[in-house]
């Protein structure tokens, strides 16, 4: 008999899938650190510069960051996580 899979299921399994191809182009990442700049690169541009200066601002960024003289510096695991943590299945 076929397995009927519900709707939150299936959303898990897309989340699932999301978070697979962030750790894949993770594992391509030259460094194990983001700046601002590559982290909205990485994400697709889902996040700008600008709007994660505001998140970061507002202590909502990616944790264990820091400063590299004048540069926010994100861990690239935790940044991962953290873009993987906001990504939502559309409706």
């Amino acid at each position: 008999m076929d397995e009927i899979t519900t709707a939150e299921e299936e959303k898990e399994a897309i989340k699932e899938t999301i978070g697979t191809a962030y750790w894949e182009a993770a594992d391509k990442w030259p460094s194990e650190f983001f700046t601002r700049e590559g982290l909205a690169t990485f994400s697709g541009n889902a996040f700008s510069v600008n709007h994660l200066a505001n998140l970061d601002s507002k202590g909502d960024g990616p944790k264990g960051s820091f400063y590299n003289g004048r540069k926010r510096v994100y861990k690239k695991k935790s940044a991962v996580e953290w873009v993987i943590g906001r990504s939502k299945v559309a409706k």
